[in-house]
Order: structure tokens, then sequence, then C-alpha cells
């Protein structure tokens, strides 16, 4: 089922009739897992309810285009060093992340005119791009604030 972010007002209020408690008020995710091990204990505790809430939130991520919006989500889901154990389909010795309740979500950025393919292909990606991200990081890190490049 793909939900879209012109729901999000829907599904703020289906919340609050329901536990009287909105998906702005909780928070499933307060930081990105930064292990397999956290990001599997929480998978395995997502209910239908729990769905819903995590639904909500993520798609508050917001974005321009179907790639940016997965790459929000994704970033608040994980970091890069988890994103590395996965791939979409669990190809090359990766976990399978579309056997995964997160998954089962299948958030739909703006209209809901975005093609699964498109979001799938968006998910894949970010998996595929982890360690560039890394890389990225850890070049920055090592440029002094003066701009020269440390030694070490």
């Amino acid at each position: 089922m793909l939900m879209t972010a012109g729901e999000t007002g829907n599904c703020v209020e289906h919340r609050v009739q329901a536990s009287g408690q909105s998906c702005v008020d909780s928070c499933l995710i307060p930081h990105p897992f930064s292990t397999v091990a956290d990001f599997q204990a929480f998978d395995t505790v997502l209910d239908d309810d729990k769905k819903e809430v995590l639904k909500c939130e993520l798609l508050r991520c917001g974005g321009d285009t179907t790639v940016e919006f997965i790459g929000r989500v994704m970033k608040k889901l994980m970091t890069n060093e988890v994103g590395l154990k996965y791939s979409l389909w669990g190809f090359r010795n990766n976990i399978n992340f579309s056997k995964t309740a997160a998954w089962e979500i299948r958030l739909c950025p703006s209209n809901g005119s975005t093609p699964e393919k498109a979001i799938e292909k968006s998910v894949s990606e970010w998996f595929r791009h982890s360690g560039d991200r890394i890389k990225q990081q850890n070049n920055k890190l090592l440029i002094k604030p003066s701009g020269s490049t440390s030694t070490n």
C-alpha cells in the first residue's frame, strides 16, 4: 500500500482519534539506527499501529523529488554504516531490506503518482552509495579548518 505525503494530515487525524496522541507528538525514531542489531530489533516490534505512526513520521521528511524524499527517509532510519550491510533485495551477501516491516510501509512522496519502480530504484541507490557517503564524511573530517589536509 502506498501512502502519499498528501495523506499526512489524514494520518495525523486518524492517530489522534485512535490513540489520543498524534504522530507529531510521538517519535519512534529519535535518531538513525547505528547498528544492524538495533534496526532489526526496532523492525521486529513494528506492529500495524506502530507502522502507521512510522508512516506519519517518515512522510514528514519531505523532499522535492523521489530521490531526495527517499534519501531523507533512509537517513532518518539508519546510518550509512548500517546501510552498507543492506540492499533492497539482499544481493551480494547483504541483508534483504525488502523483507523488513519498514519496507512494507511503502512510502510514496508528493501526490502518489510516483511509480513503485522509481521508489525501489531510489532505495537501491541509497544503499549502493552508503560507502561513498562514508568516504565523503571521512574526507571532510580530515580537512582542517585552515583548509590544509591532515597527514596523520
